[in-house]
């Protein structure tokens, strides 16, 4: 069988993957991790079953990625997978939601971690003259800051490409034209500053060259800009 793990909550998607890794190791359970290219070399998942585990189980990350239906022998290998309730593999995408997901198969069981409504108010609501309300949030972030963050530097990169006449990939129709909305808002200038300074702020935190913490981080960055 095959457990497609994907979302685009990232942190959570990829923290329930290595939670599931830990899990069945900790029951006794070989863990293996394949690679793309041993799928197509006509890969053969044995039911390994011995005296030290219990049985095997595979994990492979971004296989929507580099899936095709033209792939004939790759499709073949899966879908052996998928009808065998005896083997087990995780597959984790990389900021894939179900809906892009290539793989089709009624057999595949699809976890998807969707983003909260109120990241997207939070991103919403961060613009210039709304200090108050963004400030407000981030005192009452009652979740992991840090995806949080990454969403606000995806969505800052989102509206200078806007900005500068380049349409961003993997964003329906009513994504961008809110997108073209909220960018008429900002001048260039300023989202450049917010841009440089998000990365900023994540590399001195990443290399503790900083007194504060992610969260006290962003609320100085939206003091300061907003």
């Amino acid at each position: 069988m095959l457990t497609i793990i994907c979302g685009e909550d990232n942190i959570a998607s990829r923290n329930y993957f290595l939670s599931l890794k830990k899990k069945y190791k900790e029951n006794n359970c070989q863990i293996n991790e394949i690679k793309f290219n041993e799928l197509l070399e006509n890969f053969i998942l044995e039911k390994n079953f011995n005296l030290f585990s219990q049985k095997t189980v595979y994990f492979i990350e971004n296989l929507n990625k580099k899936y095709s239906d033209k792939n004939i022998k790759l499709k073949k290998n899966l879908d052996k997978i998928i009808d065998d309730n005896d083997l087990e593999l995780f597959d984790w995408e990389d900021g894939f939601n179900a809906r892009e997901l290539k793989i089709k198969n009624k057999k595949i069981k699809v976890i998807e971690f969707k983003i909260k409504e109120t990241v997207f108010k939070f991103l919403d609501e961060f613009m210039l003259g709304n200090q108050k309300k963004v400030l407000q949030f981030l005192v009452n972030l009652s979740f992991e800051e840090s995806f949080l963050f990454i969403m606000l530097i995806r969505h800052i990169r989102n509206l200078l490409l806007i900005k500068t006449g380049v349409k961003p990939e993997k964003l329906a129709d009513w994504q961008i034209n809110k997108l073209k909305f909220q960018a008429k808002l900002w001048p260039l200038s300023k989202l450049i500053q917010i841009y440089k300074t998000l990365h900023r702020i994540d590399i001195q935190i990443k290399t503790s060259q900083t007194p504060f913490s992610l969260k006290e981080s962003l609320e100085i960055l939206s003091y300061y800009f907003l």
